[in-house]
């Protein structure tokens, strides 16, 4: 199945701000169930490009000017299988987060 999608992101501040910084994350990737066939994430100034560390597309949006409202608008269409077995389809399996380590344990 192909879907065509259009998101838009708007902030509308009470007061203009003299800068601000955004983390965006609005890039689906490949993946075994999904093949990204085009993709354009519109911002209203240019950012630095990177994968987080889960493999996420990540745009780094710094604007170092006054604003008072940030429009973030992603569109692009991807291809889906049809067939889902249960099982998760990225490379992390977000089971992972379930289980306990020393920092995650709960104390007395």
């Amino acid at each position: 199945m192909k879907l065509t999608i259009h998101h838009a992101t708007h902030y509308r501040y009470a007061e203009r701000v003299a800068r601000s910084t955004q983390y965006i994350r609005l890039t689906p990737r490949d993946s075994a169930r999904q093949r990204v066939i085009d993709w354009r994430v519109d911002l209203p100034s240019p950012a630095i490009l990177l994968d987080d560390a889960f493999g996420n597309r990540t745009h780094l949006l710094t604007l170092s000017r006054a604003h008072d409202a940030i429009a973030l608008v992603a569109t692009g269409s991807v291809e889906i299988a049809d067939v889902d077995d249960g099982e998760p389809a990225d490379r992390l399996d977000p089971r992972i987060f379930l289980r306990t380590s020393e920092l995650t344990e709960a104390d007395e």
